[in-house]
């Protein structure tokens, strides 16, 4: 379906025999950001309508800057669940308004992997001593369901649209 194309950076923006260079082979100032959340948060107005508004954070502000310059895509959870029924409309409204793709999750799998799995065990593992991964509450021993869920919800962010995305970005 897709071929790519292995080239070596020299550095010549002639390119190869075939008139390829690097840059036209894999485009020029794309940045895809895969990241917990998006860049912006859902405001739901009293009559039920809603709009999206940019998000205070780290990585935010630290990307701002560089939003204008790059053709720039980013892949997140947005902070709450959607309805089934509203997840097409959310999509093509992030994309076209924040070019961000959404990644889809329950509340029930955004917490299990978010706050239990993600900062009860892979912040501890990353930032302190390494402690053997634990089910919450105190015991000191796995929970299956924790990490099944964080599984769950990794490939929910992989399956986000991989081929659309990919046409949005080479065509």
């Amino acid at each position: 379906m897709f071929e790519l194309k292995a080239v070596e950076a020299t550095g010549d923006e002639e390119g190869d025999e075939n008139g390829e260079s690097l840059e036209s082979i894999m485009g020029k100032n794309r940045l895809l950001m895969v990241s917990n959340r998006l860049p912006v948060s859902r405001v739901v107005a009293a009559d039920g309508s809603y709009s999206f508004e940019m998000s205070s954070g780290g990585l935010v502000t630290a990307l701002s800057g560089v939003q204008n310059d790059l053709d720039f895509i980013w892949i997140g959870w947005l902070g709450c669940e959607i309805p089934l029924e509203e997840q097409p409309t959310v999509r093509r409204r992030l994309l076209a308004e924040h070019n961000c793709l959404p990644v889809f999750l329950s509340a029930d799998l955004a917490h299990k992997y978010y706050n239990e799995f993600s900062n009860g065990v892979l912040w501890p593992l990353f930032h302190y001593c390494p402690l053997p991964m634990y089910k919450a509450g105190g015991e000191r021993k796995f929970d299956m369901d924790l990490w099944l869920a964080y599984c769950e919800a990794n490939i929910a962010f992989a399956e986000v649209r991989i081929m659309q995305l990919l046409t949005i970005l080479y065509n």
